[in-house]
């Protein structure tokens, strides 16, 4: 079998395809490419690259994929993470970052703000608040440093935790220790100096 042009490649391995799983496509692609008519019929045996015939097959199909920006920001925009584990938040950009790119979100800082308010709010909150602390713009922000600068707010807010947890318990511990007699300074309530 010798094809000379795309096209003809294309209607011979339709016809004579050697392998089962394409047998099974052969009648349904040879009535597709009878049914195109003449014309069609010569605009694929005509195509000048490979890629270009492959893409209006692809088209022919599976129909054009402009419509998967306007899936992928709408998933985008109802993605959510609930958790402050580091390990889910990093699951969590990973499918963020899959959507941003197809979307375009480095043009966008809405999209920015976007995935902030998809963590966990005082994460998102504190994150945005670092960022103008240090004199950056949401906007000039790359995508991956967002997500660096929310792992780190995560550390600080923890660390914040701690030390509160710390000064809580040793207040606890101061308050009792102030109450041992010895240590009170005995006043009278008519006069006012101790």
């Amino acid at each position: 079998m010798h094809c000379s042009t795309v096209g003809e490649l294309i209607y011979c391995s339709c016809l004579y395809s050697p392998s089962e799983s394409y047998q099974s496509l052969r009648k349904p692609a040879q009535l597709w490419y009878d049914s195109l008519g003449e014309y069609r019929q010569l605009q694929y045996l005509n195509s000048p690259t490979v890629e270009q015939c492959m893409n209006a097959l692809y088209w022919e199909f599976c129909g054009r994929q402009d419509h998967l920006k306007d899936i992928a920001r709408k998933e985008f925009f109802k993605l959510k993470c609930c958790f402050y584990n580091p390990k889910d938040l990093d699951k969590h950009f990973q499918n963020a970052a899959k959507r941003y790119y197809l979307i375009g979100g480095m043009d966008d800082p809405n999209i920015k703000q976007a995935y902030l308010e998809s963590i966990p709010q005082p994460l998102g909150q504190e994150t945005l608040r670092m960022i103008v602390m240090k004199g950056q713009f949401l906007g000039t922000t790359f995508f991956g440093e967002l997500h660096n600068m929310v792992l780190r707010t995560l550390k600080k807010l923890c660390n914040q935790r701690a030390f509160l947890t710390d000064i809580h318990t040793t207040g606890k511990k101061l308050e009792k220790t102030c109450e041992r007699p010895e240590l009170k300074i005995k006043c009278h309530h008519n006069d006012k100096s101790c």
